[in-house]
């Protein structure tokens, strides 16, 4: 059964060497019914942006309000990405509201075109 919660895309401060902030998406604690989290731990996800697959992952820990998609990301053929690069060539940007449609732990990712 297909679940869609809410999430933001935020951004770390910090750059990459290319100058690229460094980005996460958050979905608050009590939005993230669905999500397989588990405090403490790195849950692989299977991420779809565009259409495009992305192995990632998912953290929580007890002392943070939220769960998030960590910034680094792999292709389906193991190539090592940045969320930050893949959410741009993708049209998002920081502090854009996004839904996730998750699947156990497949997880699609989409605008949150109600936001706008």
């Amino acid at each position: 059964m297909t679940q869609v919660v809410k999430g933001t895309i935020h951004g770390l401060g910090m750059r990459y060497a290319d100058g690229t902030e460094p980005m996460e998406i958050w979905v608050p604690i009590d939005r993230a019914c669905g999500l397989p989290y588990s405090n403490g731990n790195r849950i692989p996800i299977d991420l779809q942006i565009n259409g495009d697959h992305y192995h990632a992952g998912l953290r929580a820990t007890v002392n943070n309000a939220y769960v998030w998609i960590s910034p680094d990301i792999k292709t389906q053929d193991g190539i090592s990405k940045k969320l930050a690069h893949v959410l741009e060539i993708a049209g998002f940007k920081k502090n854009d509201r996004v839904l996730l449609a998750t699947n156990g732990k497949n997880i699609v990712l989409t605008a949150d075109l109600d936001d706008e």
